[in-house]
């Protein structure tokens, strides 16, 4: 289905951070988030809860993480 752009999204989950799934994935940034955007056209916004402190996944980011 979208292997690269779920893998992203499992990176996330894992480092809390964007930035840290780009050096575990070795891709820039910018390319972590917009596999993430894909993801979030496909199944509906709000797989990821934003802060300051970093990212985590909501309970639908969890689920499709988890698929």
């Amino acid at each position: 289905m979208f292997p690269s752009e779920l893998r992203a999204l499992h990176a996330v989950a894992q480092s809390g951070s964007i930035r840290k799934a780009s050096e575990l994935l070795d891709i820039a940034p910018s390319s972590v988030s917009r596999k993430i955007a894909v993801l979030e056209q496909q199944f509906g916004p709000g797989l990821l809860e934003r802060t300051s402190a970093g990212v985590s996944l909501t309970h639908a980011g969890a689920l499709v993480a988890e698929f």
